[in-house]
C-alpha cells in the first residue's frame, strides 16, 4: 500500500515552477546548500553572498529571469524549468542573451536549469546565438538530477528545508531507486523472456496493423 500523499511534506507545494524557484533560492540562504549550488555550477568554489541573489528580474524588454545573481562587475542568469514540457519564451535565450551584451559585462552568462527530460532542449540550442558553439551551450545547460545527487552525497540533508526539498525533489524527478526482488531477478534472468518479448511485440504489431493503428515500439520497451 503506497504511502498517503507520497509522505512528502511538499507534495502538491512546489509543482508551479515559480513556487518552485522561490523556495529553491530560499534554501540559497543556507551556506552549505549555497556553496555546493556555485561549486556545482562553476565547478569551483567561489564566495558569493545570499543578498547577490534574487527571482523574477525584470529584464525591461528582454522579459523576466527567474533567478539572477548579481555580485560586483558580474551578472549571471538563471532560467528555471522543472517540468519536462513548459515551453520556451521569445526570450529564451535570444532575448536574455542580448540583455547581457547590452550590459556589457566582462563576466556574464546565461545557465538552463532544466529536467534530463526537457523536451525542447533542442529549441535551446537552436535559438542560442549562432556565435556560440555547442560545447559552449552544452557547457551552459545544467540538469536538477545532476545537482540533487551532489546533494545527497555532500550529506547536507540534516537541514530539514533542504531535506524537505530533496524529498520533493527526488519524488518530481522520478530519482527513487525501485527495489527489485530476487524472485523478479530470477524472473527477469529467464531465457524464455526475450523470446516472449518478441513474441509479444509481434503480436501487438499485428493487431495494430489490423485496426490500423501503428503501436509505438518505445512504448514496449516500458512493458
Amino acid at each position: 500500500m503506497s504511502q498517503h500523499r507520497e509522505n512528502i511534506l511538499l507534495f502538491n507545494v512546489l509543482n508551479n515552477e515559480t513556487v518552485f524557484t522561490d523556495y529553491f533560492c530560499n534554501l540559497l540562504s543556507i551556506d552549505t546548500f549555497r556553496d555546493l549550488f556555485i561549486e556545482f555550477i562553476f565547478n569551483e568554489k567561489r564566495e558569493y553572498q545570499y543578498n547577490k541573489f534574487d527571482t523574477e528580474k525584470v529584464l525591461g524588454k528582454y522579459g523576466r529571469i527567474d533567478l539572477i545573481l548579481q555580485s560586483d562587475n558580474k551578472e549571471f542568469l538563471f532560467e528555471v524549468k522543472n517540468k519536462d514540457f513548459t515551453c520556451l519564451t521569445e526570450n529564451q535565450p535570444q532575448g536574455y542573451l542580448e540583455y547581457l551584451k547590452e550590459k556589457n559585462i566582462k563576466d556574464t552568462h546565461l545557465f538552463f536549469l532544466i529536467p534530463k527530460t526537457y523536451k525542447h532542449k533542442d529549441e535551446i540550442y537552436r535559438n542560442w546565438n549562432n556565435k556560440s558553439d555547442v560545447e559552449k551551450i552544452r557547457n551552459q545547460i545544467f540538469y536538477w538530477e545532476d545537482f540533487l545527487l551532489k546533494v545527497k552525497e555532500s550529506k547536507i540533508c540534516n537541514d530539514m528545508a533542504i531535506q524537505m526539498f530533496y524529498e520533493f525533489c527526488e519524488h518530481w524527478f522520478n530519482l527513487r531507486i525501485t527495489e527489485i526482488k530476487e524472485d523478479e531477478m530470477n524472473l527477469i534472468k529467464n531465457p524464455l523472456v526475450p523470446s516472449l518479448m518478441s513474441k509479444l511485440v509481434e503480436i501487438t504489431d499485428k493487431i495494430g496493423n489490423e485496426q490500423g493503428l501503428k503501436l509505438d515500439r518505445d512504448l514496449l520497451g516500458y512493458l
